[in-house]
């Protein structure tokens, strides 16, 4: 333990903290970074305020990695990294192998196997499995399973999805979707539907559709 107020109250071995306030809580924890805090067993906080919450299952370890200012990582083997980045998620078994990846992404998570990547995508999430690359609200808001959402540079990918197995393609695509294995493709395409299996293909297809299998 190197730095003021680092390391205090200590109960664990093979514990590394670095900086002021930095905290290794429990065995093989590493901390670097002012006030960086890792909790559980082998947790990696790396960081000024970065936080490794591995909330351990029967038997298993915490294992979750913080990477950058505020990073912080909840649950069972989670990652974060990036500036202040899975903040807000509920600390418990229920939330494990979330990943996050960039700034301001992956926060208020609930669930397991999530996966944000980009600026701002992947926010206040409830569901399991859902994947949100891109950036500026790509994959924010879903609450479901399963749903993907990929917009290069763009923005509202996957906007808001309530429902399952939906895939969307494209800045605004797939947006205020509610339902089941949907699949929108193109700009702007699937933008508001409610509904199963549909299918829009192309800029600006598929808008405010109702009902079931249809295709645009």
């Amino acid at each position: 333990a190197i730095g003021d107020l680092t390391g205090m109250e200590i109960k664990a071995a093979d514990t590394i903290a670095l900086g002021t306030g930095a905290q290794g809580a429990k065995n093989k924890a590493i901390a670097i970074g002012r006030e960086a805090s890792a909790a559980e067993i082998s947790d990696i906080a790396l960081g000024a305020g970065a936080q490794a919450i591995g909330t351990r299952a029967v038997g298993a370890d915490g294992k979750a990695i913080a990477i950058g200012t505020n990073a912080i990582a909840n649950g069972l083997s989670s990652i974060a990294i990036g500036t202040d980045v899975g903040g807000g998620a509920t600390v418990g078994t229920s939330n494990a192998w979330n990943i996050v990846i960039g700034t301001n992404s992956g926060r208020n998570v609930d669930g397991t196997r999530n996966i944000a990547m980009g600026e701002r995508s992947g926010d206040n999430v409830v569901g399991h499995g859902n994947v949100a690359i891109g950036s500026l609200q790509t994959g924010v808001g879903v609450q479901g399973n399963n749903n993907l959402a990929v917009a290069a540079g763009g923005s509202f990918s996957g906007f808001n999805v309530k429902g399952t197995s939906n895939s969307a393609f494209g800045t605004n695509a797939g947006a205020f979707v509610e339902g089941t294995n949907n699949t929108s493709v193109g700009a702007r395409a699937g933008y508001v539907a409610n509904g199963d299996n549909n299918a829009s293909f192309g800029s600006s297809a598929g808008h405010f559709v109702t009902g079931g299998a249809n295709v645009a």
